[in-house]
């Protein structure tokens, strides 16, 4: 084992989300290719996937995007070796990514996080008024390449390399397209066949739109004066909705609410939401737990919440209009996708 794995990079995720998981993806990748070696995964963990307990469930990035050429990867499989941490398809530890590098990496193991090589770093520095200030430390990119190069067996990193990779676009996963197809995809016009599908009790004769509503965390305290975390009939955007109807399309709205007077008063101004295509919690968690169920790697990696939030991803990047109510790194992403596949940019509101 210490022979075959010492060609490997194995990278370690941190914390965030899919979306921002994309971009750590992507820097990894960069530097795999920089020093010639197989990029080796393990599957990430975050408080966004995670059940009422605490348990999280253990996420394999090529369930949500795909990883053909020229952006190769592989994810490690937890349920090849006996780690005592991942129960149930969960993980109840975190310190199963030292349990699991060293059953990986076999004689030639790597201590978590003490011999990964990390692009950043963050540090709680106390202060005065007994609060605490972060300061972030970065590893030069050139220099992170130079250790690896100089070292002969496997490397691990942690958390995002400081190198450049948005020009890197994902694909979505087969499974992902699979599902916008059949939700998103079957709203849309169908004027080759003169099939038709009524939305909302009409025909379509136009392409849907698409908005991104980010509310939830980004409606704390600090930041809950903003305007798209005010009342529902305050919403700058139920105009479009309203005009879309009226014009033989519609809008539809990503958002990460669930309260359902909110989502009522949408619905009611004439905007599409995720019952209405199919996408709602209940349906993409059929749709997680029949694909889990039918697979033979005993990994329950689709995670409704995550699948979710990548089928939406799909719909923005795709749409013929797309809106976002505030900045994100999902916006990031849209603006991204839409311009090299020559959609016009997402409108910020």
């Amino acid at each position: 084992k210490e022979e075959a794995s010492s060609k490997k990079l194995y990278a370690l995720f941190n914390e965030e989300g899919l979306n921002a998981q994309k971009f750590s993806l992507g820097s990894y990748i960069r530097l795999a290719q920089a020093v010639g070696r197989e990029l080796i995964l393990l599957p990430f963990t975050s408080r966004h996937y995670q059940d009422e307990d605490g348990v999280r469930d253990l996420i394999r990035m090529e369930d949500y995007l795909n990883n053909s050429q020229p952006y190769q990867w592989k994810t490690v499989n937890p349920f090849d070796y006996n780690v005592s941490m991942v129960i149930s398809h969960h993980v109840i530890n975190e310190d199963f990514k030292t349990a699991l590098l060293k059953k990986v990496t076999g004689n030639a193991a790597l201590t978590y996080p003490d011999d990964c090589l990390e692009g950043t770093t963050v540090t709680l520095v106390p202060r005065e008024d007994g609060g605490y200030e972060r300061v972030i430390t970065t590893l030069p990119y050139a220099e992170m390449v130079e250790k690896i190069v100089a070292t002969e067996g496997p490397v691990c990193i942690k958390g995002r390399v400081p190198v450049n990779a948005m020009d890197m676009q994902f694909e979505p996963s087969s499974f992902v397209l699979d599902i916008t197809s059949r939700t998103f995809g079957e709203w849309q016009p169908r004027q080759s066949h003169g099939i038709i599908p009524w939305v909302m009790g009409r025909k379509p004769n136009k392409p849907l739109s698409a908005l991104h509503l980010r509310r939830g965390d980004k409606c704390d305290e600090e930041n809950s004066h903003s305007v798209r975390c005010g009342p529902a009939e305050s919403m700058p955007f139920l105009d479009i909705c309203r005009q879309e109807k009226d014009e033989g399309g519609g809008l539809y709205v990503s958002t990460n609410e669930n309260d359902p007077e909110f989502l009522q008063v949408l619905h009611e101004r004439g905007c599409i939401l995720a019952d209405n295509l199919g996408l709602d919690t209940k349906s993409i968690q059929d749709e997680a737990d029949e694909a889990n169920r039918l697979r033979n790697d005993n990994w329950h990696s689709l995670n409704a919440a995550a699948l979710q939030f990548s089928v939406e991803t799909n719909i923005l990047m795709s749409a013929e209009k797309a809106y976002s109510m505030g900045g994100s790194s999902t916006l990031n992403n849209m603006q991204r996708h839409r311009q090299i596949a020559g959609l016009s940019p997402a409108q910020l509101i």
